[in-house]
């Protein structure tokens, strides 16, 4: 579904961009807004995705989608005019995805590296606390208050080990669930968990 709608967006952004037509607002059967229409269609076809979703996004019958797919070919082998348009917005519609994985994978990376540096954290932390145990049996302290510190210590390993286990969950959810359906997804898990 988010992928979808970046898809989409960032399409109808490009589109509006080099050829100066809005593909969703336009009902206009002027040459220049039917092609805009067409590559649009094409591209998300491509991409695949189906007919009916992309008439859903042009506001449109499917029928005119199925009719674009059939006709884009020949204005692409014929007409040099749409097929320079179709080029250009081709063209930034890979640079635009590649830009985005890159910045997707860098992204993933610095989260990966966040992660890495609080198990450190938490690690060299559990190994100061253990330090201070010590100093403190050494230096006297009774050892209610030496256990105590003990199962602090061993609370905070349970915890490092469930934000690892679970991160892959988290990590599932808070990519899939688009903005404004955390109710809806919430409602969705205590059903499947209970």
């Amino acid at each position: 579904m988010i992928k979808k709608n970046e898809d989409f967006k960032s399409l109808i952004l490009i589109i509006e961009s080099i050829l100066g037509v809005d593909v969703t607002k336009s009902k206009s059967r002027k040459r220049h807004v039917v092609n805009a229409k067409m590559i649009f269609s094409f591209l998300l076809h491509k991409k695949g995705y189906g007919c009916s979703i992309i008439a859903e996004a042009l506001f449109s019958h499917h029928a005119t989608v199925l009719y674009y797919f059939k006709k884009v070919p020949g204005h692409l082998k014929y007409d040099s005019k749409f097929r320079n348009e179709y080029e250009a917005i081709q063209k930034e519609d890979h640079e635009r995805t590649l830009s985005n994985l890159e910045m997707r994978v860098f992204l993933a990376d610095a989260e990966k590296t966040a992660i890495d540096l609080k198990m450190e954290i938490l690690a060299l932390t559990t190994v100061v606390e253990q330090q201070e145990v010590e100093n403190l049996r050494l230096s006297g302290i009774n050892e209610i208050q030496a256990e105590a510190s003990v199962r602090l210590q061993k609370n905070l390993k349970n915890s490092i080990y469930t934000e690892t286990r679970l991160f892959s969950l988290y990590e599932l959810i808070k990519t899939r669930t688009p903005e404004g359906s955390e109710k809806k997804m919430l409602l969705k898990l205590n059903r499947l968990y209970n």
